[in-house]
């Protein structure tokens, strides 16, 4: 396999965390792609561009619709040692007053975003070897943030 020759690159099954994305950034392709269910503007990251799963009855017209959010996920960045995410931070766009949080495993909550941030401590103890984490609101969803768990048990 000649990496010369390869110019994009697809998480498989889309899941990654900072800690794969750093190295497979390291290859040099022209661009790579997450699982997140989002949307593609020219804004987006090429090393992170967003792709959805579409299979059996999806509904495509409701997927398309999705629009993007960007947002700069400041914590968690890395899988929590003791399993337990405490605190959530995020620098949106500062018009944004609220949006929906959603970690796997918890359903959908609405949270407040004042100035542009969202700060708040969370407390949710993560069930599982990943955990994806979104913000969303109307029409716009982030790129999930994904939280893998190392051999070692830590991020």
């Amino acid at each position: 396999l000649n990496l010369d020759t390869i110019d994009y690159y697809a998480y498989p099954y889309g899941e990654y965390d900072d800690r794969v994305k750093n190295i497979i950034k390291g290859f040099d392709f022209k661009a790579i792609f997450n699982q997140n269910r989002g949307a593609v503007s020219e804004d987006s990251k090429l090393d992170d561009i967003d792709r959805m799963g579409i299979s059996g009855s999806s509904d495509l017209k409701d997927k398309l619709s999705v629009k993007y959010l960007d947002a700069t996920w400041i914590k968690p960045k890395v899988y929590p040692k003791d399993g337990t995410i405490k605190e959530l931070k995020v620098k949106v766009d500062s018009n944004i007053k609220r949006l929906n949080f959603y970690t796997s495993n918890y359903s959908w909550s609405s949270i407040d975003v004042k100035d542009g941030l969202v700060h708040l401590p969370i407390n949710r103890k993560i069930k599982g070897k990943r955990v994806r984490l979104i913000l969303a609101t109307q029409n716009k969803r982030t790129s999930s943030i994904i939280l893998v768990r190392d051999k070692n048990g830590s991020g």
